[in-house]
């Protein structure tokens, strides 16, 4: 008559979504220190963690903001993974990403200005320190003054995603296929190689390409004159700068995220 429940019966294949948003927040910020610290050498810079835990909330958040935006609109433009629709995916994602993480980044960004300007070091045993002072913050600056900023880190970050979306599956789907094939029990180094390139090559195309859009814009805004010269420099320079960070990500990340379900897995088995 009644169904006896079984709390034996076998765990889900799929990961649950908790399990996803944390295996992105922890693998997304742990890569991006990882990526940043392996590149400072080629940048010319002395590695060191200072910054590394700020890195890793705002990395982290970001990750799983870039995940589920990515992740949801798949499911609902029906986009494939593939270069076929490589420039939608792009675009959508690009737009919607970039209009979303500024918002948060923004904030993070002007509290801490905040906290460093107004010197907040006074000791409390409250267990609401933390949200006392975002309180404080919030009524002190204002709406304008919490998201000061928003629009120029919205309009860099909506092209640069945007650029770096599309390019991004073009490239792997023509490096993979014509210049470094990759087989099916192909060597670590050598996909870490064509990983890397792949990352490397989309972040200087998408920086050569809208950072002088970005430049030009708030240059007019500001009243200053143009200046070529100045844009391709700031442009090169720009494109220096992130494109061995993301060659170092595609490899790292792409590994952690290709291993989502495995780790998964593993984690249910051992719990179950």
């Amino acid at each position: 008559m009644f169904t006896q429940f079984d709390s034996r019966r076998e765990p889900s294949t799929e990961p649950s979504l908790m399990f996803k948003t944390a295996y992105f927040y922890t693998t997304g910020g742990l890569c991006s220190i990882a990526s940043h610290k392996l590149a400072d050498p080629i940048r010319g810079k002395v590695p060191s963690l200072k910054g590394v835990s700020s890195m890793f909330l705002r990395s982290a958040f970001n990750q799983v903001i870039s995940e589920n935006i990515k992740e949801t609109l798949r499911q609902n433009l029906n986009l494939s993974t593939g270069y076929e629709d490589a420039w939608k995916m792009g675009i959508a994602a690009g737009v919607c990403i970039g209009l979303t993480r500024p918002f948060f980044t923004t904030f993070w960004e002007n509290l801490k200005k905040y906290h460093s300007e107004t010197n907040v070091t006074e000791p409390t045993d409250s267990p609401l320190t933390p949200f006392n002072s975002i309180f404080d913050f919030v009524q002190t600056e204002g709406i304008r003054g919490v998201w000061k900023g928003y629009g120029l880190r919205a309009l860099q970050d909506v092209t640069f995603s945007t650029a770096f979306y599309s390019l991004k599956d073009l490239n792997s789907y023509y490096i993979k296929s014509k210049f470094l094939p990759l087989g099916p029990n192909e060597n670590l180094f050598k996909k870490a190689i064509v990983n890397f390139s792949i990352g490397a090559i989309s972040a200087s195309q998408a920086s050569f390409l809208t950072k002088p859009i970005v430049i030009s814009l708030v240059d007019i805004y500001r009243g200053k004159d143009f200046n070529l010269r100045n844009i391709l420099k700031k442009s090169a320079k720009d494109a220096k700068r992130k494109a061995p960070s993301m060659g170092f990500r595609m490899i790292l990340y792409g590994t952690a995220r290709a291993n989502l379900n495995a780790v998964d897995t593993v984690i249910k088995k051992a719990l179950w």
